[in-house]
């Protein structure tokens, strides 16, 4: 098993615009306890981005994870996005048509994945605006959370 020397969890807004309080960066050496890295810093996601290449230039022994949901629940009905023609067959395909549609996203935001037309029907939104497919409450769990809820672990949802 390798061994890493250096530890850096992310945690990454969805929040829309440029920076945002949320985005958070912790990083621990060696067994010492984590730190924030530039506490208080409104960072950006291209920001974020920029200093995760210039870390990976410098060194090459580091772990990098990320607090942020990779996909959205799909086991539940055998589809992301149910009802949708082209909803996605895998997590592969799924991050494909968002790079599609957020290519242009100065931001690195999602903004133009959730204005499409059909997939904006399966979410809620600000102002009270909800999808027509959005199943109401918190919406549909992954597997995980499904599991963290049955099990008493935590109340997470996507």
């Amino acid at each position: 098993m390798r061994h890493f020397h250096r530890f850096i969890a992310i945690d990454w807004s969805g929040a829309r615009g440029e920076r945002h309080a949320g985005i958070a960066i912790a990083e621990a050496v060696g067994s010492a306890a984590p730190t924030l890295v530039r506490p208080g810093h409104r960072w950006s996601r291209g920001e974020v981005a920029g200093w995760l290449a210039q870390l990976a230039e410098d060194d090459a022994d580091v772990l990098i994870g990320f607090d942020f949901s990779a996909a959205f629940p799909q086991r539940d009905t055998g589809a992301y996005f149910p009802g949708w023609a082209d909803s996605p067959a895998d997590m592969p395909a799924l991050w494909g048509i968002v790079e599609t549609l957020c290519r242009d996203d100065r931001h690195l935001g999602v903004g133009g994945f959730l204005a499409h037309d059909d997939a904006r029907r399966h979410f809620r939104h600000a102002a009270g605006d909800i999808g027509d497919r959005f199943g109401g409450g918190i919406g549909r769990l992954r597997v995980v959370e499904a599991h963290q809820r049955a099990t008493g672990q935590a109340a997470s949802w996507s």
